[in-house]
């Protein structure tokens, strides 16, 4: 069923949202900074005309940085996959930045006419989208030079996942992995995802197949680990743990995986694959055959211990799947 756009709002971020299921009319208010979303259903009864009911709950949502670019493209499908499987939904951001140091008059020209060239972006990206069963808004937002990764951080605060594409053409993505995804993956609270464009490789996909964890036996590493677990319950395929160090026979190793499979519950399909060689490397040789790396944000030097300067940017920047890394709340 095809959905018609309804526009929420005046002031501030600009709001589009796509109407979700066949059956139901759904209307999703999305409280940013807030896990929590209210949920209204209508219901269509022949007899004594459409009964709402509404309940609040905890949805799994995805925020996605979007531009005019066939990696953002890549990141916005690949998000909504994700979403599908976990019943969540998505919010899908690009941001314009506005003019400084021009004359009121002139300003607000300039500026009328940014925000009407993001709203074609943001528009043009979910009609590229198509009809999709899951809930995703839009938002357009002014941002001042230099302030494109805050704006995304910020519509993302609360959210379960934050998405980039790899690579883009202005909006949220630097021409490189080093820019706007590096703050992301620097400074964002929970997981970020990094999903690598079409000149890596093919479309990534969302469900199935190996789900890669980096794992070293630290606190930060296992947060990854219960994120690939989940990614795995809901939809499908095996995680595969890795431990690697340069050293052929390094001390420690079973003990790592022996904390690996106590958080492990049952009924999850496992592979546990000790390595020789640096964890970068490995890592991004195993991406060819995974859906998803994963990695926690810091640890003990192997994994997670990258301070996202060493590992998790080699592997973000050449993964041939998507890189999640994944930041500890606490």
């Amino acid at each position: 069923m095809a959905g018609s756009m309804r526009r929420t709002g005046t002031n501030g971020p600009s709001n589009r949202v796509i109407p979700a299921f066949r059956a139901l009319h759904l209307q999703a208010i999305f409280l940013r900074g807030c896990r929590v979303h209210a949920l209204q259903t209508r219901e269509h009864d022949a007899g004594d005309g459409a009964g709402i009911r509404g309940e609040v709950i905890a949805m799994w949502t995805a925020v996605v940085g979007i531009d005019a670019s066939t990696g953002a493209d890549r990141a916005l499908r690949w998000a909504v996959d994700l979403a599908r499987h976990r019943g969540g939904g998505v919010t899908a951001v690009h941001a314009y930045v506005t003019p400084e140091g021009l004359g009121s008059a002139t300003a607000e020209q300039v500026s009328t006419e940014s925000q009407q060239r993001a709203e074609k972006i943001a528009d043009q990206a979910l009609a590229d989208l198509g009809d999709v069963d899951v809930p995703v808004k839009r938002e357009v937002r002014p941002v001042r030079e230099g302030n494109v990764a805050k704006a995304l951080l910020d519509a993302g605060e609360g959210a379960d996942l934050l998405v980039s594409a790899s690579r883009g053409v202005g909006g949220f993505f630097g021409l490189v992995i080093g820019s706007v995804s590096m703050q992301l993956l620097s400074n964002a609270s929970g997981a970020v995802a990094i999903v690598p464009g079409p000149e890596r490789g093919a479309e990534p996909l969302g469900e199935g197949g190996h789900v890669l964890v980096g794992f070293d036996g630290s606190d930060h590493a296992a947060p990854a680990l219960d994120w690939a677990v989940q990614e795995v319950q809901v939809s499908g395929g095996t995680v595969v743990v890795l431990y690697a160090d340069p050293d052929p026979k390094p001390h420690g190793r079973d003990r790592v995986m022996e904390q690996a499979r106590q958080r492990i519950p049952d009924g999850v399909a496992v592979e546990e694959q000790p390595l020789t060689g640096t964890p970068a490397e490995v890592l991004i040789n195993r991406s060819s055959e995974a859906r998803t790396v994963v990695l926690g944000s810091r640890g003990r030097g192997g994994f997670a211990g990258m301070l996202l300067g060493s590992v998790g940017m080699q592997v973000a920047q050449y993964a041939q799947c998507p890189t999640v890394v994944v930041h500890d709340r606490k």
